[in-house]
């Protein structure tokens, strides 16, 4: 009868809504967790930093970059780990990361500067932290450089 297929197509689109809000919980659940696993890692990698333990920041930073690429601080502390290795071509491509990503953000300046700086590429240092103290005029890191 037109009444019971009715009540069938209605038990259906319930079951069709409940399976969409189901699914999008478990999209939220799995960001969710990658979110407290990138902050799990950025984590390992600041404590590894700490200790100057560049490399093991590095890997640390690593993953997590991988886990959520569109995170600037994450890119910044690894161009840091980086510059601590003395890696200064991958320091200043991760501080270029960062800029792009960030461009209002002073301290991507400030890497890309120490970048430079390591790589003894004097006036660059000087333009990228001259760059940066014009959103944060008074860094003393830019300022220092």
């Amino acid at each position: 009868s037109a009444v019971q297929d009715k009540a069938v197509a209605a038990k259906k689109k319930v079951a069709v809504e409940a399976k969409e809000e189901s699914s999008s919980s478990d999209e939220e659940d799995a960001a969710e967790k990658n979110a407290m696993r990138v902050e799990g890692l950025k984590a390992k990698g600041n404590a590894a930093f700490a200790k100057k333990e560049f490399s093991a920041a590095a890997a640390q930073y690593s993953v997590a970059c991988r886990l959520d690429p569109q995170n600037h601080v994450l890119f910044s502390n690894r161009s840091a780990s980086y510059a601590g290795l003395q890696e200064w071509d991958k320091a200043k491509e991760d501080a270029v990361k960062v800029i792009k990503m960030k461009p209002d953000w002073p301290k991507g300046y400030s890497r890309l500067g120490a970048a430079f700086h390591g790589k003894n590429e004097w006036k660059d240092a000087v333009d990228a932290y001259k760059q940066g103290l014009e959103f944060d005029p008074d860094n003393a890191q830019l300022k220092d450089g």
